[in-house]
């Protein structure tokens, strides 16, 4: 596993019309209550939004429940994360830094950008704000299958940096099924069909790994040429459809 960078996430719970703050209590802007955004500065990090809206009751916690899970899903939040490369953080105490520390700490390293930006992150509730570090499968050649394999991020896990994580897992689970289906049914013998699906699915995990790390390297990267281009490029993906649907159809392959 590689540990190339870190991201701060924080969850802004109170209704999305508003922010607290010292200076009253202002609008956020409707991109920032409707949408998922992506915020790519100048010289170095990122920060991501994305809003939650209700669909279902709150979870029931259990004795060994963590007290810090969020459970309740029945109110609408904004979710922000921002990331960075590893050696940007402190890297001796950023675990032990508290909601309220890092909230300060991006609150920092966002100086000078967009006032709700800002605001989004300042009126957040700090026990919701954590610190975690985003690690990256290194690829692996092929083993010798047996009756036991792997899929999803117990084989091939990725930064969030291109947000298929989960896809990929679900494409495993279902090329998996439709292996053990050809099995079932008569048509391949266990090991053939299971060492079949590890190949696919070494091909498209990894393929999905290297994208995001790329993005994450990229997110991480001081240098101007390179952040310049990926700026423009997110524009012109954000502007065009057709684009914009043509990426999200190569995402993993």
């Amino acid at each position: 596993m590689g540990e190339d960078a870190a991201q701060l996430l924080g969850v802004r719970r109170e209704e999305l019309r508003r922010v607290r703050g010292q200076t009253g209590d202002p609008a956020l802007p409707r991109v920032l209550t409707q949408d998922v955004n992506l915020v790519v500065p100048k010289n170095r990090g990122s920060l991501f939004t994305a809003v939650w809206r209700p669909d279902r009751s709150p979870a029931v916690a259990t004795d060994d429940t963590p007290g810090e899970f969020l459970l309740d899903h029945t109110r609408p939040y904004v979710l922000w994360g921002y990331a960075d490369a590893a050696d940007a953080f402190p890297a001796d105490r950023l675990d032990a830094l508290s909601g309220t520390d890092l909230q300060r700490l991006v609150l920092d390293r966002t100086a000078g950008w967009a006032p709700a930006l800002r605001a989004l992150i300042e009126g957040s509730d700090p026990t919701t704000v954590n610190a975690i570090r985003l690690r990256s499968a290194t690829p692996v050649g092929a083993w010798e299958t047996g009756p036991v394999t792997l899929l999803g991020d117990a084989i091939h896990n990725m930064t969030p940096m291109a947000g298929v994580g989960a896809n990929t897992a679900l494409r495993d689970a279902a090329l998996l099924c439709r292996m053990l289906t050809e099995v079932e049914a008569g048509r391949m013998t266990l090991r053939p069909a299971l060492h079949d699906y590890e190949r696919q699915m070494r091909g498209h995990g990894f393929a999905a790994v290297r994208q995001s790390l790329r993005n994450a390297r990229q997110t991480g990267s001081t240098n101007r040429v390179g952040r310049a281009a990926f700026r423009t490029m997110l524009r012109a993906i954000g502007a065009v459809p057709p684009l914009r649907r043509r990426m999200a159809a190569q995402l993993g392959q």
